[in-house]
């Protein structure tokens, strides 16, 4: 009995030792110590609960992604560098990069990308560049990469401040003629203070740059979990979300200069064309008294040819060069769109030699990197639409198809006037007419609706099939147009628009009516704006696209 009872104490402690050691041991989360900057909003500062903005969303985010958590540590960005170099913190949640800093740390893929400003109050006449600083006091943060350039002016006077927030407050207690720093910053400080109108940008393309997470070389763990962890965000579109929260409000700036542009080709275009079309007419003219000028006739035909000829490789000249400027401000304007995808589709293939036998990582790879590759080849495709040469063929143009393909140009800039985009287009209308023709009828009158909306509004896009004709109808919530201006909105370079140039109706009506369509506006002050464009009915294409619209 007693050999039985302690055979069984033997084997019950032999159970309860097996039945622990199978207890699995969770490893504690790591923990990282990230210093950020307390003045620099809207990308990092210290807020009434901590660490705020939108760097800061964003590591929180990838922390989330990649169970991993983040100690936040205030400091100004002179004593964030030396915290870093001397092993206190493991990183510096946002940093601009340069070629210095990376001779000392190793970067993240870049968070987002920005460039430097400079401002000055409005009544400031005397600057007009950074060539206009000598003798002039500048405020600017101190480590700021801006502080080269200022090195390079001739007797500019420097005030260093421990952070942007001061630098700026310089020049709003006078004791700086400027400020140059962050431009998100600085549109931000501007917007959060309501002080828009006293003080002006005079340049926000200075040394544009990466912002990334800093880390000490070496520090190979942390970078690669951050670098996954934002693959990720930037897939689910919680990226995105955080970017329009804390940057909804920007200006698109080079949204405008591209419409600059584009109005500047319209006037010269319109005015070689007339020329053009006053040189046949009194071609025509002397042409029918050819029987009493002969000799003076030929003479005169003879020159204007050798005239024509000129204006004509002018024109190609002229389009040729203002379509590459106007194609490369639109390339800058979705740069980042096309940054997204590249960024997910490089980090991938970088982990396919780490990754490639793990079954998750195949089946993610499979996922994501074709929804990028299609992404990378919609914006392309556009770009080359808008690219085409204008030469008029009258095709079957499918309404919805063309219209998606002038939408994607506009995007960026309704999310950042907070214009809500409603369509209502049936794939079966198409319409007989020139595409290209058709599709700068489009862009010219999204233009006018979305400079009509000063703040927040609507544009709603619907079609309908009535007998022979297919009425593509555009609504805005805008201002609208005054009852005595209206007679008028068709004639050229009538405008009541500040930088205006008032041919964009006039010239989407030419162009409709070139292809046998026409051009109604309906408006009044308060009401919004009403445009109607009617072309002939086109015949639908089940199987195949327009020609027009292949590639």
């Amino acid at each position: 009995g007693m050999f039985r009872k302690t055979l069984f104490k033997v084997i019950f402690v032999i159970i309860l030792f097996c039945s622990l050691l199978s207890i699995p041991v969770f490893a504690e989360e790591e923990i990282y110590r990230i210093a950020y900057l307390k003045q620099f909003y809207p990308f990092q500062e210290m807020g009434d609960t901590g660490a705020e903005g939108f760097i800061i969303d964003l590591l929180n985010a990838i922390a989330k992604e990649e169970r991993i958590n983040f100690l936040y540590q205030p400091m100004s960005l002179h004593e964030a560098i030396i915290a870093l170099k001397e092993g206190e913190i493991d990183a510096i949640a946002g940093l601009k990069y340069t070629a210095n800093l990376d001779e000392q740390f190793d970067f993240s893929e870049p968070f987002t990308t920005v460039s430097h400003c400079l401002i000055v109050k409005t009544d400031n006449r005397s600057i007009e560049s950074l060539a206009d600083l000598g003798d002039s006091v500048v405020g600017i943060e101190r480590g700021d990469e801006g502080l080269n350039i200022l090195r390079d002016v001739r007797d500019v006077h420097l005030i260093i401040a421990n952070s942007q927030d001061e630098a700026f407050r310089l020049l709003r207690l006078n004791r700086a003629n400027a400020f140059l720093g962050n431009s998100l910053f600085a549109k931000a400080y501007l917007q959060n203070n309501h002080i828009e109108d006293e003080y002006k940008i005079i340049d926000d393309m200075i040394l544009p740059s990466d912002y990334a997470l800093a880390a000490l070389e070496g520090n190979k763990d942390l970078l690669t979990r951050i670098n996954q962890g934002l693959i990720k965000v930037r897939v689910n579109q919680e990226y995105q979300r955080l970017y329009n929260r804390w940057f909804g409000w920007e200006n698109n700036e080079l949204a405008e200069r591209l419409r600059e542009i584009i109005i500047i080709l319209i006037v010269i275009l319109s005015i070689i064309l007339s020329y053009s079309f006053h040189t046949i007419y009194w071609n025509k003219r002397l042409k029918r008294e050819i029987s009493n000028h002969t000799t003076e006739l030929k003479r005169t035909n003879d020159l204007l040819k050798d005239k024509i000829e000129e204006e004509k490789k002018l024109r190609s000249k002229l389009v040729y060069k203002e379509k590459m400027q106007t194609l490369g401000q639109l390339v800058a304007g979705i740069a980042h769109e096309l940054r997204n995808p590249l960024t997910s589709i490089k980090t991938f293939v970088e982990l396919i030699p780490l990754k490639f036998d793990n079954e998750r990582f195949r089946k993610e790879i499979a996922e994501y990197v074709p929804k990028e590759i299609n992404r990378l080849n919609l914006l392309v495709t556009n770009l080359l639409d808008y690219a085409k040469p204008q030469e008029p063929k009258k095709v079957n143009v499918q309404v919805k198809e063309c219209l998606a393909s002038v939408l994607t140009l506009f995007q960026l800039q309704f999310q950042k006037n907070r214009i809500k985009l409603l369509t209502d287009i049936d794939p079966s209308h198409y319409v007989y007419a020139d595409y290209n023709q058709t599709k700068q009828v489009m862009i010219n009158l999204l233009l006018n609706a979305m400079q009509a909306i000063e703040n927040q509004g609507e544009i709603r896009i619907s079609a309908n099939r009535v007998e022979d004709q297919v009425f593509i109808i555009i609504e805005d919530t805008g201002k609208g147009i005054t009852e005595d201006k209206l007679p008028y909105i068709f004639e050229p370079f009538y405008t009541d628009k500040k930088n205006g140039t008032g041919l964009g109706l006039s010239l989407s009506l030419q162009y409709l009516k070139e292809n046998e369509g026409d051009l109604l506006i309906e408006s009044s002050i308060g009401n919004g704006t009403k445009a109607t464009v009617i072309l002939p009915k086109g015949v639908v294409e089940h199987d195949s696209k327009a020609p027009s619209t292949s590639h």
